[in-house]
C-alpha cells in the first residue's frame, strides 16, 4: 500500500453503489491522518472514520502509523504489529480515486498517481486493528 492516497470523494461514492459518509475527511491521506474506511458489520456495510496506518493494541501513541501502514505478505503473520489482526481476519476496504507512489530520479522522489484508466474509483484491502 502506498504511503499517500486520495480517497474517493463524497460525490463519487455512488459509483461504487455506496451511500455517502456522514463525516468530513481530507482529500490527501497519509499515515496517521483521518480517513474513511468501509467495514462489513454482520453483512451490513458501514463507513467509519479511522486513522490511516495499523495501530496495534500495545501502541502507546499514533506515531506508530508512520511505520505500520504496510506489511510484507511473507512475514505479516509473524510481526507483532500485524499478527493478531491477520490471525483474526480483520480486514476493511479503502475506497480510493488515486494512490501515489514515488519514483526516485537522481535520488529525489517524484510522486506519480495510479488510477483506473476509465476514471472509476476502486478499493484496496486493508488489515485493521484498533479504531481511533
Amino acid at each position: 500500500m502506498s504511503a499517500n492516497y486520495e480517497p474517493i470523494s463524497k460525490d463519487r461514492v455512488h459509483l461504487l453503489d455506496l451511500f455517502e459518509p456522514t463525516f468530513e475527511y481530507s482529500n490527501d491521506i497519509y499515515p496517521g491522518a483521518d480517513c474513511p474506511l468501509l467495514f462489513s458489520n454482520e453483512g451490513n456495510v458501514e463507513w467509519r472514520q479511522v486513522k490511516f496506518g495499523l495501530v496495534p493494541t500495545w501502541a502507546k501513541d499514533l506515531k506508530i502509523c508512520r511505520k505500520t501502514y504496510n506489511a510484507r505478505t511473507e512475514t505479516v503473520h509473524e510481526k507483532p504489529s500485524f499478527r493478531h489482526a491477520w490471525k483474526n481476519s480483520q480486514f476493511a476496504l479503502i475506497p480510493v480515486d488515486t494512490i501515489y507512489e514515488p519514483k526516485y530520479i537522481n535520488g529525489k522522489a517524484h510522486w506519480y498517481g495510479i488510477y483506473r484508466k476509465d476514471g472509476m474509483p476502486f478499493t484496496l484491502p486493508l488489515q485493521h486493528m484498533k479504531i481511533y
